[in-house]
């Protein structure tokens, strides 16, 4: 493995992101939404107005019933319904939120540094380049998963800053993240990030603009969609064991998706379409 070949392929790609003013737009906008804006101000009303919370007493004491013991438990050591209302909030109900991050920013760098190469231009004189197509293959990987990661990682930390800043006057003491958050985070995380990209590796050797590899792919979310939206409705729950088996499960099938896109990637066939 040529990995001073795999690092120069990697800094190229990096430095041309650094100039794409829509890569980094969406590398920034996306974690501010997701990890600042939306739960800072959600958890802020949540812990803000105790008052409400009364109107819905009856009606969170049935969602509350239906939730898994581990998720019960976790919940009664805080005191009151607002208080296990916030942490609803910020530790659970944003979950799926926050998977959308990795997920699209996975598939927008992956785009970029594959679709993008035809689209400047550039894909020939890479092509001929002396390095292996197993080396080019996992260049490209990573050029789209370290940024995910990387921004999901920042995101986590500021996420854990503005909901315990937001909720502050509730709480009164730092209390966020929980184990579930945390195993979001460093496990559930960078694997969606890899399901993502070995969605767009497939879509975009055959794409030929940015654009339309990123719309062909967005199919990768709708899962992420519907788990939002089973959980708003409480037929499942990010409860910490939930996130676990859903990772494992996500990492193995990006395991094979990246493994038959390894098999399957060839040089050849890109040269064949310029």
């Amino acid at each position: 493995m040529n990995w001073r070949a795999i690092r120069a392929v990697v800094g190229k790609d990096l430095r041309l992101v650094r100039q794409n003013k829509n890569v980094l737009a969406s590398l920034m906008l996306m974690p501010a939404l997701f990890f600042v804006i939306m739960p800072g101000i959600m958890v802020y009303l949540a812990s803000s107005a105790p008052g409400a919370m009364g109107d819905i007493d009856s009606d969170f004491g049935l969602f509350f019933a239906n939730m898994p013991a581990g998720l019960r438990a976790e919940l009664a050591n805080y005191n009151g319904i607002v208080e296990q209302f916030t942490l609803l909030i910020a530790g659970y109900l944003f979950g799926p939120l926050f998977l959308m991050v990795p997920i699209m920013i996975s598939t927008t760098f992956g785009a970029d540094s594959i679709a993008g190469e035809h689209e400047r231009k550039t894909l020939e004189g890479l092509l001929y380049s002396p390095i292996s197509d197993f080396e080019l293959y996992i260049a490209k990987l990573l050029v789209a998963w370290i940024p995910a990661v990387v921004a999901t990682l920042l995101g986590g930390l500021l996420n854990a800053i503005v909901v315990n800043v937001a909720s502050w006057g509730l709480m009164e003491r730092i209390w966020f993240p929980n184990s579930a958050w945390l195993w979001m985070v460093f496990w559930l995380s960078p694997a969606v990030a890899a399901l993502g990209l070995a969605a767009i590796i497939f879509v975009s050797r055959r794409a030929k603009t940015v654009q339309e590899a990123i719309q062909v792919s967005g199919f990768v979310v709708v899962p992420i969609i519907l788990l939002l939206v089973a959980q708003m409705a409480g037929v499942v729950y990010f409860s910490t064991e939930m996130i676990l088996i859903i990772g494992l499960i996500v990492w193995v099938v990006a395991a094979i998706l990246l493994w038959i896109g390894a098999k399957t990637f060839q040089r050849g066939e890109l040269i064949a379409r310029l």
